[in-house]
């Protein structure tokens, strides 16, 4: 049986093709998802750094003159021999614009995620805080970033 030029062409593309596969199989990969450097910087800040950002953006100047600082804290309780326990919560203490404590309290709930009124959870800690500054929040940022 005799091969022709045209069956041995097919064969060495074929052969070539295979090759190519294998070779990129074998190849050293790099990773699939590739983090971006604003997102990796994003993961490293703390929790409550991203919550005031997210804070910032969502509840900026215009929802209000006033800014209140605003966090849920457990109710401070006494334990068995009458000593108070130190208040502590699982919330982010953020800075948020509203027109009145009571709309800084509602924003805050939405802002955290709050969808109920947990018996243990019913002490806000809240005060008015100073008026936004930019200087302030670049420097906080930058204290952040280190």
């Amino acid at each position: 049986m005799a091969i022709n030029d045209k069956e041995v062409e097919l064969l060495r593309a074929k052969v070539e093709l295979l090759t190519a596969q294998v070779e990129a199989l074998l190849k050293p990969r790099e990773p699939e998802t590739l983090i971006p450097e604003e997102f990796r910087r994003w993961a490293e800040l703390p929790a409550e750094a991203k919550t005031q950002l997210v804070a910032d953006e969502k509840y900026g100047p215009d929802k209000g003159p006033q800014v209140f600082e605003i966090q849920l804290v457990y109710l401070v309780k006494k334990d068995q021999s009458g000593k108070k326990e130190r208040p502590y919560s699982e919330y982010p203490k953020v800075r948020l614009h509203a027109h009145s404590v009571h709309e800084a309290e509602a924003y805050y709930r939405e802002l955290c995620g709050i969808t109920s009124n947990n018996p243990d959870y019913t002490e806000y800690q809240t005060k008015k805080a100073g008026a936004s500054n930019p200087a302030t929040k670049a420097k906080n940022a930058a204290g952040n970033k280190q």
